[in-house]
């Protein structure tokens, strides 16, 4: 089976708390480094 590449610009919907936004975002990254979405915390 053959990869497929990812890379590039996409788009994404957020749906939290009624924020149903569409935001660009490129590949490879992460929503954080796009700037995007909420930032979650891990508690212990």
């Amino acid at each position: 089976m053959g990869n497929i590449s990812l890379h590039g610009k996409w788009q994404v919907e957020l749906k939290e708390n009624a924020d149903e936004k569409i935001y660009d975002i490129v590949l490879p990254s992460t929503t954080e480094e796009n700037k995007i979405g909420k930032k979650m915390r891990i508690k212990n």
